[in-house]
């Protein structure tokens, strides 16, 4: 739906049209009035540029300009009219900005004389008008934190004996309890290795997995058809994947005792301190799934409320960015064609929702942050790209680069802005 409305003053008249896409059409008037004024600057500058014999720059008759050099005068007048007329427009209808300096087009100038004055049209995408988030008309239901529970600490402290297990070859047929290493193979076209001497615990394996499994030597194969975990979502897609298994081993893990040795090879004192360092951890990321399940309310909540226009380039060149990226990754991966294709055909129907959702987003709490004066620090940039990179992120191949510590700069913008807006706002 397109909405008009009109600006003017003495010198032009502007209609404005707003289309969906952030698309702006200016309807520019220019009066004769103004159009006889820029013909006279055309004239004067075309004279301080001309070199007329008998005469200093600048002073040469105007009738001799127009006459020898009418064609000079032409184009500038005409770039005069466009010009200021531009500038004009732009400072009449205040609030509404170019997206981008240089997306302004003239797609049609239909007259543009002495007599008449000019008429033309101006085409550009707007940059977005955000509005303010307003603190009070926001409501987060709460959420219960999870507690930490002892199990909790005990699974942790059992995968660490596993990390400095010893491991032993089982001469018997694979048991329950027993831990393999697997090559599987895909038979289905294209052919691929799945996984290559991947070591899993029997006990975690799919149902059908480990039916198969247990009973099996090392140097033993079997061809199989995947199926469907019983506890998988019903709803969820599944596709079963025929593959040829072979097991390379059987391992017995012999897991070190829990003592103040065994805490002292993972870098604390005593295993007491180890168990307060883990229930710490646990308690932080009880507290961050916590907030982070804040953050999604919020998030859900901005949207509905607070709608606004996005410039279509904006988020078609995001799309775009975003697919390269996820599809140069798996290709560095040393992925399939058939897997890049299917990841392509994915992100083709995921994308635009979540580039939309994700950018409208970004603009609100960008216009929050400016309104709060949210600052971030460098010391919070370093540590941001230190966070990422334990938790196995890529490292940016420049650092110090403004393009990465703009991006770690607004990533934490945005967090500090969810959390200010979590703790001031209202629970139900």
């Amino acid at each position: 739906m397109t909405n008009t409305t009109e600006f003017k003053n003495e010198n032009i008249t502007v209609s404005v049209s707003k289309e969906p896409g952030a698309r702006v059409t200016f309807n520019v008037s220019v009066s004769p009035e103004a159009t006889k004024a820029a013909h006279a600057k055309a004239i004067k500058a075309v004279n301080q540029e001309v070199s007329v014999p008998g005469f200093r720059k600048g002073k040469a008759p105007e009738k001799f300009v127009m006459e020898n050099y009418g064609k000079q005068v032409e184009a500038e007048w005409r770039e005069l009219v466009l010009q200021t007329g531009l500038q004009e427009a732009m400072q009449l209808v205040k609030e509404t900005r170019p997206y981008k300096r240089d997306g302004i087009s003239c797609t049609g100038i239909k007259e543009i004389s002495k007599e008449k004055g000019a008429q033309f049209t101006l085409e550009f995408e707007e940059a977005p008008q955000v509005p303010q988030i307003n603190l009070s008309d926001i409501s987060l239901k709460s959420i219960e934190r999870q507690p930490v529970t002892q199990d909790q600490v005990n699974n942790i402290l059992t995968d660490l004996q596993f990390r400095l297990a010893k491991w032993e070859d089982a001469q018997e047929k694979a048991t329950e309890e027993d831990f393999v290493d697997l090559d599987i193979e895909k038979l289905d076209e294209p052919q691929e290795n799945i996984c290559k001497d991947a070591r899993f615990a029997v006990k975690d394996m799919a149902a059908w997995m480990r039916k198969l499994i247990i009973g099996m030597k090392a140097g033993e194969s079997v061809e199989a058809t995947s199926e469907r975990d019983p506890n998988q979502d019903p709803a969820a897609p599944f596709t079963p994947t025929n593959c040829h298994i072979t097991v390379k081993a059987v391992k017995k893990a012999l897991l070190p005792e829990l003592s103040d040795e065994f805490a002292k090879k993972v870098g604390l004192g005593s295993l007491v301190e180890l168990e307060e360092r883990i229930t710490a951890d646990l308690n932080r990321k009880a507290d961050q799934e916590m907030r982070e399940g804040l953050h999604h309310q919020l998030d859900q909540m901005l949207l509905e409320k607070y709608h606004f226009e996005l410039p279509l380039t904006l988020l078609k060149d995001e799309i775009l960015h975003r697919k390269e990226d996820a599809i140069a990754w798996l290709v560095q991966s040393g992925a399939s064609q058939d897997v890049v294709t299917k990841r392509e055909q994915e992100l083709e129907k995921t994308l635009p929702a979540q580039v939309e959702n994700s950018c409208r987003l970004f603009f609100l709490f960008m216009a929050f942050s400016n309104q709060h004066k949210i600052a971030v620090t460098r010391e919070e940039i370093a540590q941001e790209l230190s966070k990422q990179i334990l938790e196995g992120q890529r490292a940016p191949a420049d650092r110090n680069s403004k393009e990465v510590q703009d991006r770690l700069s607004q990533l934490i913008m945005l967090r500090k802005s969810r959390d200010y807006i979590v703790d001031h706002v209202k629970r139900a």
